[in-house]
């Protein structure tokens, strides 16, 4: 057990945190692209294709923070909000450039990625929110709890966290696309949706969690740790 990230030099010792917060980032720039297109599921609910792989995001910085601690965490969420940033700067430089005259797409090109820099925008204030709140109560109740209880802790952060950024997300991601009810409709269905998703992804958490301490030797504790998200280290 380690009660601060600072008590060991983790960075030249992992194996598996590199990787996985590759997937963070690079899963969170997918579903941002994906989630401009809204599906009809059952019972008169819509979701955006971006929520089968949002929740992914969240179970992903779960893992890191219940396995590497919170400072491990809070350099991956800043690393994703900085990669999505520059995802929206370049597809914005991509737009503007002239286009041959033999090139029909540029109207398709705009409608599919013209609306990305708002998406960009909704996501960076909602995961801000959202996803330090998770990591951070996730965090916190495993030095509450003495690390127990996995399964009360990561459904309770994730509840709790994806709730601000569903509701953050689908009003500033939607006004002025969807009527007021779309979006109240939409926030409504996602959360649900990722209610249960969460619900089944439980056991994985526990697994893959278990796997990683065991294999990488560690466990934090955030005992000493400053949890501030402007923060980099300690």
């Amino acid at each position: 057990m380690i009660n601060n990230p600072n008590d060991s030099k983790l960075s030249h010792n992992l194996k598996f945190y590199t990787p996985i917060s590759i997937l963070f980032v690079v899963m969170l720039l997918l579903a941002n692209i994906v989630v401009q297109k809204v599906i009809p599921v059952f019972f008169g609910l819509i979701l955006t294709v971006g929520d089968f792989i949002f929740p992914l995001v969240y179970i992903l910085d779960g893992i890191l923070t219940e396995v590497y601690g919170y400072t491990a965490s809070r350099k991956v969420i800043w690393m994703a909000l900085f990669s999505n940033i520059l995802m929206s700067l370049v597809i914005m430089f991509a737009i503007s450039l002239p286009h041959t005259p033999d090139w029909n797409y540029q109207e398709q090109f705009i409608l599919i990625l013209g609306r990305t820099p708002q998406i960009v925008l909704a996501s960076t204030i909602a995961f801000l929110f959202g996803e330090f709140i998770n990591s951070y109560l996730l965090a916190k109740s495993k030095v509450i709890l003495c690390g127990k209880k996995l399964w009360l802790r990561s459904f309770g952060s994730l509840a709790i966290g994806q709730s601000i950024d569903t509701v953050l997300f689908n009003i500033i991601a939607f006004f002025g696309i969807l009527s007021f009810r779309n979006i109240l409709l939409l926030s409504i269905s996602v959360y649900c949706f990722k209610l249960i998703y969460e619900i089944f992804s439980i056991p994985f958490i526990y697994l893959i969690s278990n796997i990683l301490k065991r294999k990488e030797g560690i466990d934090i504790y955030d005992k000493k740790t400053n949890f501030s998200p402007f923060k980099l280290n300690g």
